[in-house]
């Protein structure tokens, strides 16, 4: 990306428990948390166009992204502060309706949004889903 500063996605740690004594059992992940997970092992060069951290579960991000409102916890959630990718946002008819402006930020908490926005803005796909029956011809 040519901006400076990168769009922020943050995740649930994975291999978590909400139990303070767990056993192996207990653990578990969160399957939106693991699809995004799954596209950044797919593309490794997103982790260099995003910055990625990762917080506990149960989480309120209201406590870790200063003027955040609304209850986003144990899902990912992206906020763009790319030029390019608010840029994108407004130019590409494709990704209306993705995302919310919150204060001055621009969030995208759906995980079919996010990989909508990933795949458009940073993979520079043109149409990042396909069914088996398109991709076997």
């Amino acid at each position: 990306m040519n901006s400076m500063t990168k769009d922020k996605l943050y995740l649930i740690k994975p291999d978590v428990s909400i139990k303070p004594h767990h056993t192996h059992a207990d653990l578990t992940f969160l399957k939106d948390c693991a699809t995004i997970e799954g596209l950044l092992s797919f593309y490794p060069s997103l982790r260099e166009s995003i910055d990625v951290e990762y917080v506990p579960p149960n989480t309120s991000y209201k406590s870790v992204i200063e003027g955040l409102y609304g209850d986003h916890k144990n899902k990912p959630l992206l906020i763009l502060q790319s030029d390019e990718g608010l840029r994108a946002i407004h130019l590409n008819a494709s990704l209306d309706g993705i995302g919310d402006v919150l204060e001055d930020k621009f969030i995208i908490d759906d995980v079919d949004g996010i990989i909508k926005y990933v795949s458009t803005v940073h993979l520079r796909f043109v149409n990042p889903y396909h069914t088996q029956e398109t991709l076997v011809r």
